[in-house]
């Protein structure tokens, strides 16, 4: 069943906000993995332009000017210089490719940038609440680039318990935390700090296509169960009513309240306690 929610894990979601980078603690916060990505010597994004034809016809003095396409633009802050190609596609959530575009001879000199223009069948999007575009490059020189035509809270994206798998392995100097996706996933981030103040991750922010991987390389001495995690929908929008609790207490000040957040999936030692798609069921 589809439904309108963050595929996170926290270990779960990276939907904050702060003007630090940091926690008290020295936890990496959502935003350092982002300030990472973007300060890359090489960057490749997908942003709205404005054509000089579309700008002649449209613009007079003291109005702004809609764009009126798409690029893929290329960044190389390096001393050296880049040639190679892009595929581009047009995907659904379920990972079907709706329109393809190849960006061949791709040469940018040192210290330079170019713009790319998408064809119309790439942006020309039928649910843009259930599609991407997603831009790979020939080689690792840059990082591929995934566009979002609709902001995270109408995206459908799947329930967290359908919308991923995960496993978790000790190893010598904490834990791997992998998480498989059987659907889109999206800016997947692991809150080790609510397990271990002590823990570090190297990985954050990450988005998944359906069938991809990505393993947490957890660094910390915590002698817990390394499969104990909750996963949060922090875009979740409900109404406190005490009737629904599952503790027999029902007393609280809360009643009626219209809250965001909820935990949706909790496993402790390995075990699934709670999930809230067969509580609902």
């Amino acid at each position: 069943m589809k439904v309108k929610k963050i595929a996170a894990i926290a270990l779960a979601s990276a939907c904050a906000f702060s003007m630090a980078a940091v926690d008290f603690n020295g936890h990496r916060k959502p935003v350092w993995y982002a300030s990472r990505d973007f300060f890359a010597p090489r960057l490749a994004t997908i942003q709205p332009r404005t054509s000089e034809e579309y700008r002649e016809t449209h613009s007079w003095e003291g109005v702004k000017v809609d764009a009126d396409h798409l690029e893929l633009i290329v960044l190389n802050d390096t001393n050296e210089p880049y040639k190679g190609s892009w595929a581009v596609n047009r995907v659904d959530f379920d990972g079907n490719v709706l329109a393809t575009q190849q960006i061949d001879d791709v040469e940018l000199d040192a210290a330079s940038h170019k713009g790319f223009p998408l064809n119309e069948e790439i942006v020309d999007f039928g649910d843009a609440n259930n599609e991407l575009i997603v831009a790979v490059p020939s080689d690792d020189s840059f990082a591929r680039v995934i566009y979002n035509p609709a902001e995270i809270l109408t995206q459908e994206l799947d329930a967290p318990a359908d919308a991923f798998t995960t496993k978790a392995k000790r190893t010598a100097d904490g834990v791997e935390l992998t998480v498989t996706a059987n659907d889109y996933v999206r800016d997947l981030f692991c809150m080790v700090g609510k397990v271990d103040d002590k823990a570090t991750v190297e990985e954050g922010l990450v988005s998944l296509l359906p069938g991809e991987s990505v393993t947490f390389h957890i660094g910390t001495d915590y002698a817990g169960d390394p499969a104990d995690f909750t996963v949060l929908d922090l875009g979740a929008q409900y109404r406190v009513d005490p009737e629904t609790f599952l503790s027999k207490g029902r007393a609280t000040p809360f009643a009626g309240w219209e809250v965001q957040g909820r935990a949706v999936l909790t496993v402790v030692g390995g075990k699934e306690v709670y999930d809230e798609m067969k509580v609902e069921d």
